[in-house]
């Protein structure tokens, strides 16, 4: 899903089946534009374990890469971008 205009505020809800379960946004912004990211998670009977995250690639950030052993295999780094967790 790609975000519009990422200066403004924009909610979005959905539900992660499976550790495998990955939602992809994509949105523009310039160098110095402040984003800031954040999730909420219901507290469910059941789920203490379920610990979801939140990784923003893009170009000039950390070039180390992503940790692929916490992170799904369709999730990759395009050359010249780095992340942040």
């Amino acid at each position: 899903m790609s975000i519009a205009d990422a200066a403004i505020s924009t909610a979005l809800y959905g539900t992660l089946e499976s550790p495998q379960d990955v939602d992809f946004y994509t949105f523009q912004r310039r160098t110095g534009d402040a984003v800031l990211l954040d999730m909420s998670i219901p507290k469910i009977d059941g789920q203490k374990n379920f610990v979801p995250s939140i990784t923003l690639i893009g170009p000039g950030l950390n070039a180390d890469g992503l940790d692929q052993s916490v992170t799904p295999a369709q999730l990759s780094v395009p050359a010249g971008s780095g992340t942040v967790d």
